[in-house]
């Protein structure tokens, strides 16, 4: 063990003072680069006067969505499920977009919501910047009267989830406030 008296109060100082100006810039920067990003909730809407929605509860045309309070940067966040309901004698083709301009305070191009299957397949991903900019397919059929609901594999099941990539955090605060995804069914 090194004796501290030993050394002159100057350099004591000196020494505590450097080990204080290590501690403070190693919290500053752990503050500035958290990893991890709150999802706000948000609204899962549809647009098709056939296609129907729900979130576990009756199926509307707008229902909450979800939230996660811990994204970790570069890792992909829990999937949620929700489900669709066609009331259309005829299939449909599936998109969805977010309307509007989002304001996130994260790059949008580094932000993924990725889409999956009644049997939790991934079906596609599109960053928010995508889906901002007009409806991606998210399936191609929906069949006709299919309705999905919480048990096990069946049509109309869907599941989404998301990923803030490294890279995305811009703002001080590391956040997605509410935001709106829409589902639109298109007759094929």
């Amino acid at each position: 063990m090194i004796k501290l008296s030993k050394y002159t109060p100057v350099l004591r100082a000196v020494g505590v003072i450097g080990v204080v100006a290590g501690l403070a810039t190693a919290v500053t920067f752990a503050a500035l680069t958290s990893n991890t990003v709150a999802l706000d909730n948000n609204e899962l809407d549809v647009t098709s006067d056939v296609l129907r929605i729900s979130n576990g509860g009756a199926f509307a045309t707008s229902v909450t969505g979800f939230n996660n309070p811990n994204l970790v940067v570069g890792v992909e966040g829990p999937m949620h499920a929700f489900y669709l309901q066609n009331l259309a004698g005829v299939n449909l083709s599936l998109c969805s977009q977010i309307p509007g301009t989002p304001t996130f305070g994260l790059d949008l191009t580094k932000v993924d919501i990725k889409f999956y299957d009644q049997n939790s397949a991934p079906l596609s991903t599109y960053t928010v910047a995508q889906l901002a900019g007009g409806c991606q397919t998210i399936a191609d059929q929906l069949n006709a009267f299919a309705q999905g609901n919480g048990s096990g594999p069946t049509e109309g099941n869907y599941f989404y989830s998301v990923k803030v990539n490294p890279g995305a955090v811009i703002g001080g605060s590391p956040s997605i406030p509410s935001f709106t995804l829409q589902f639109t069914g298109t007759e094929i």
